[in-house]
């Protein structure tokens, strides 16, 4: 293990790092890289157990809910994968379960708001197979590209729903614009490594 969770105290965490260096600079800045995510990994695990509850009963919506127990579930992370054992309530009569930890870190699927965020960031400029190759070569973060389609498809999904509840400030402009026009449209792309593709484009145009 190069990265070890030296201590713990309140929100404060110690981890020691060990790096193996080589003749290689590339090589040396490989196993940094290695032993960082691993550190990554080690503080997000710490920071997700800090965001669980203690096992007390707690109420949602008018109805007393008590924990099953720690169960184990895997997170993605900007690091990597975490398993994390976690508070899981549920009523006393059964039905839906509920993770206070996963609300209050806002978990998306499986994913910490990072690594959603960087996933997404990526995807905006090329397609899933670009992401994973990216995360992978850059990163040393292997991941499968239905898990980067399903992530990006429930971050789309948060947003849509927000934006409800948003107001744009209106841009000043010189002329009063009497009307706008948009238009979408889309054609095939042969691409080299996935093939055929759709690819869409957006016009706006203004007169005034």
């Amino acid at each position: 293990m190069s990265a070890q969770l030296l201590s713990q105290e309140g929100t404060q965490v110690r981890i020691e790092v060990t790096i193996d260096l080589s003749h290689s600079l590339l090589t040396s800045e490989e196993a940094i890289q290695e032993s960082l995510n691993e550190a990554g990994r080690i503080a997000t695990t710490a920071a997700l157990e800090y965001l669980d509850t203690d096992g007390s009963a707690i109420e949602i919506a008018g109805e007393v809910m008590r924990t099953k127990g720690k169960q184990p579930k895997a997170y993605q992370t900007p690091y990597g994968e975490v398993v994390i054992e976690r508070h899981v309530y549920q009523r006393s009569g059964g039905g839906k379960t509920d993770c206070p930890l996963e609300r209050a870190s806002r978990i998306i699927i499986t994913s910490t708001p990072l690594f959603a965020k960087q996933v997404s960031s990526k995807l905006a400029y090329g397609s899933a197979r670009d992401v994973q190759r990216d995360l992978a070569e850059n990163h040393q973060r292997p991941v499968a590209v239905s898990y980067i389609q399903r992530l990006s498809e429930a971050v789309a999904t948060i947003i849509e729903v927000k934006e409800e509840s948003w107001d744009y400030v209106p841009p000043q402009l010189d002329a009063e614009i009497a009307s706008v026009a948009i238009g979408l449209d889309g054609t095939c792309m042969l691409l080299c490594d996935t093939g055929w593709r759709e690819a869409m484009v957006g016009t706006a145009h203004q007169s005034v």
